[in-house]
């Protein structure tokens, strides 16, 4: 019977242990028990018994930084200038038209955060100053250059463009007494900007050109003009026009002839202007022996291709608050697109018809009139037009033709050898070749 019993005993025994282990079993391995639980536990425990931190207090404390803490920037103990339109690039050159298709914020290029307004201590900038600025030197009345390097460019004729001439880094002193070139501008740039300045630095100061974008760095280009009414027939002289306002020769160091080479400057030209209450005329004769030029009425718009003249007239000042803020027509063509930059082309072909074109502007409203003759014996073009000042402007803010107005006029001249064509123009562009860049097209008065 003890036999019986003892067995008996052993066999529930068996059995218990074998269900405890599968009751076991089925509870670790079911997630949604397992998480039931867990909620379970959470919900009745104080939120801080189940913190890392709390676990771990026994430990050593860690030395090495978070990943959070380590991502952060640096606690910088100055502010940082917003960039502006302006910049100044180091890439290429306007004859070569290896401009056209550059940015600011291209790896070549330095954006600039002011334009002639001097330096605030306490706020890093990257500042340009030209002419236009109040003092002869970089000198500023809210701070000092002490974290600023400074660079002065000057114009350099033979090349057509802007080189480094002297240089200051940080532990140089009297950087606030460095005079602003006639012919040329002065950049400053402080120590937070390190791209910029290693960009800058690493350039061959002896051959690199420097080229400003949206701001000027002479103003000598600038003239006035006189009253007269002019009779549009092909027949341009200083007894009808009074003096020219330019030459264009080589010699001009208001003009650049990049696209020649070999010192082979065959072509000169004289740019005459008058105005009356209505009208601009335009007189330009050029001295060429050349003079190819096949273009008809029907494709009119590809006459720069030919010998021609490009004429870029604004209704605002090209230095004027307008201009500053809509300078480049490749970012936003707002100033083209508004009527306030008009882009003529004029022309005569071989066989002597006059033609012209409107590239930029409300064509819509064009009323122009031009009279283009070549005159072979003497190798002459000349070209002469009129052109109404109540076609440029937008609506309602058009170029009144009285003393004092003022307004922007450019002149490209297209001449070609036979072999392709060449633009004579104006510094840095003239607002015509290049970036299209309308800060570099000459102001005129009406005197």
């Amino acid at each position: 019977m003890k036999r019986l019993m003892t067995l008996l005993l052993a066999v529930v025994m068996v059995f218990c242990l074998a269900a405890c282990a599968e009751e076991s079993t089925d509870t670790s391995s079911t997630p949604a028990t397992s998480t039931e639980a867990s909620t379970e536990a959470s919900s009745e425990a104080p939120a801080e018994s189940s913190t890392p931190a709390e676990e771990s207090s026994e430990a050593e404390p860690s030395t090495e930084p978070s990943e959070d803490e380590s991502s952060e920037e640096p606690v910088l103990d100055y502010e940082v200038a917003e960039y502006i339109t302006q910049y100044v690039s180091w890439k290429g050159s306007i004859g070569n038209g290896g401009l056209v298709g550059l940015r600011g914020t291209d790896g070549t290029s330095i954006r600039l955060t002011a334009l002639n307004t001097g330096v605030v201590d306490g706020v890093a900038s990257i500042v340009a100053f030209n002419s236009d600025y109040a003092e002869s030197t970089i000198e500023s009345a809210e701070g000092t250059y002490e974290d600023y390097e400074v660079f002065v460019m000057e114009y350099d004729h033979a090349t057509y463009s802007y080189k480094v001439t002297a240089s200051y880094d940080l532990e140089a002193a009297d950087k606030d007494a460095v005079e602003i070139p006639a012919d040329g501008y002065v950049l400053a740039i402080h120590k937070h900007f390190e791209k910029e300045l290693n960009g800058i630095k690493a350039t061959d100061f002896s051959k690199d050109i420097f080229y400003p974008h949206g701001f000027r760095a002479t103003n000598d280009i600038n003239a006035e003009i006189y009253e007269g009414t002019i009779t549009v027939d092909g027949n341009v002289s200083a007894d009808e026009y009074g003096d020219a306002i330019w030459v264009i020769e080589q010699s001009n160091e208001l003009v650049s002839y990049e696209q020649f080479t070999d010192g082979n400057y065959y072509s000169t030209a004289e740019v005459y202007l008058a105005y009356d209450e209505e009208y601009l005329y335009v007189g330009v004769v050029v001295n060429s022996p050349y003079h190819i030029n096949k273009i008809t009425s029907a494709n009119a718009s590809s006459m720069y291709n030919s010998e021609c003249i490009q004429v870029n007239v604004t209704s605002a000042d090209p230095t004027g608050e307008y201009i500053y803020a809509n300078w480049d027509n490749v970012v936003n063509g707002v100033a083209a697109q508004s009527n306030v930059v008009r882009q003529y082309g004029f022309c005569v072909n071989e066989s002597g018809d006059t033609i012209k074109c409107l590239w930029m502007g409300n064509a819509a409203q064009e009323n122009s009139e031009t009279k283009c003759v070549r005159d072979a014996e003497n190798q002459l073009t000349i070209y002469e037009a009129k052109i109404p000042f109540a076609d440029c402007g937008a609506e309602g803010e058009t170029i009144s033709g009285t003393a004092g107005t003022v307004f922007g006029f450019s002149v490209s001249i297209n001449s070609g050898d036979g072999n392709n064509f060449k633009n004579i123009y104006f510094r840095d562009g003239g607002g015509i070749i290049g970036l299209n860049d309308w800060s570099k097209i000459p102001t005129i008065t009406l005197a």
